[in-house]
Order: C-alpha cells, then sequence, then structure tokens
C-alpha cells in the first residue's frame, strides 16, 4: 500500500503531520496517527485548516515534498539540461510542476 500522507496547516502555519498507519499497532488495525514534528505518532488528532498530500517523493536532501511545496529541479531533453523553479502540484493523474511531470524531475531541491 501506497504511504497516505498529509502536512497539517492551521492559519497558513505547519502544526503537524497526519498519516494512515499500523505502525502503532499490529499489521490490520489501521488508523490515522498523528505528529507535530513527524517522528513521534499517537492517535491524539491536530487542529488543522488545511492538509497539503505527500507526493511520494523527497528531494536531495531527503526532505518530503509535498502538494504546494516549491522546488528547483533540473529537467532532461536531447537538446538540454534546464533548471526550473516551481510549485508542485496535482494535475489530472500525476503530480506535475509548472512546466513539467515530477516524475521526470531530477536534481530535486526543496525551497523553504
Amino acid at each position: 500500500m501506497d504511504l497516505i500522507k498529509f502536512r497539517l496547516r492551521l492559519n497558513g502555519e505547519v502544526v503537524g503531520y497526519e498519516m494512515w498507519s499500523n505502525e502503532a499497532y499490529d499489521e490490520t488495525d489501521w488508523s490515522w496517527q498523528y505528529s507535530a514534528d513527524g517522528k513521534v505518532w499517537s492517535q491524539t488528532s491536530i487542529k488543522h485548516d488545511t492538509k497539503d498530500i505527500f507526493t511520494g517523493r523527497v528531494d536531495n536532501d531527503g526532505k518530503e515534498i509535498f502538494g504546494g511545496d516549491r522546488i528547483n529541479y533540473n529537467f532532461k531533453t536531447e537538446d538540454s539540461d534546464e533548471v526550473f523553479s516551481s510549485v508542485v502540484h496535482w494535475g489530472e493523474y500525476m503530480w506535475l510542476t509548472d512546466e513539467h511531470s515530477l516524475n521526470r524531475a531530477s536534481n530535486i531541491m526543496k525551497i523553504e
């Protein structure tokens, strides 16, 4: 099963994370888990008003990339290897930047 994870925001500020998981219990006991820091998880909900979904990708430094993140990345074609800066968003059926599919991007660096 793919990881289902969200970054939680309240009034635009990141307040924690939410994940569908069975890690805290046995493999048959799935539940929503919450974490303020992304490391320690519990079933205690975190107040939020917005969720950013995890793309399943990490940047070159191992930082998770969520929808709405701004990234710098390389995109290679037969003729060039250009550097772009863009916000990650969901397209019709895949994660996209303003110009390309995130799956074909390389050398990704998340901009804080």
